[in-house]
């Protein structure tokens, strides 16, 4: 019997993680697969503790609390795939910094592409300061041989109905 497979990418974009949960297993059929990657505990955790920081230090507390995301731990989304019907048959966390395309911008880049709603309601010059100040902040750690890399966790999970 050929079974039914559903990949998903972007599950750390929703945060309706039973309804996710739901509207896949629904799409199933019986011993239909499900096979998922995305960002895990501690993703760009780097970026985003600095950029936290900086955020505060200029009185964006708001800005700074913002939840945009969700990285659970492999036990975390086991669990409620699982508690959704599903039977977990492989999952792992693994690191996997990635390269950032621009060699002198790469983090401020990777910050306007995606960590913009950290700057809604951020003054237009404080927007450059932070985004530079973090660049600088986490240089040791994301700057490797002359390229920017953004720390990013992963998980991979494939389960069945």
């Amino acid at each position: 019997m050929l079974a039914f497979y559903y990949l998903v990418q972007q599950a750390h974009w929703v945060k309706d993680v039973k309804g996710s949960i739901e509207c896949m297993y629904n799409n199933l059929r019986t011993n239909g697969k499900v096979v998922l990657e995305f960002g895990g505990k501690g993703n760009v955790q780097t970026l985003i503790t600095e950029l936290r920081n900086s955020l505060k230090i200029r009185g964006y507390n708001n800005q700074a609390n913002l939840d945009l995301w969700y990285f659970p731990s492999i036990g975390e989304y086991a669990t409620a795939l699982e508690s959704g019907g599903f039977k977990v048959l492989s999952a792992e966390h693994y690191d996997r910094p990635t390269e950032l395309a621009d060699e002198k911008s790469g983090i401020k880049d990777w910050l306007s592409m995606f960590a913009e709603s950290f700057f809604i309601g951020v003054l237009e010059n404080h927007q450059e300061e932070i985004k530079n100040e973090v660049q600088e902040k986490i240089k040791d750690k994301c700057l490797i041989n002359s390229k920017w890399f953004a720390d990013y966790k992963r998980i991979r999970i494939v389960a069945v109905k």
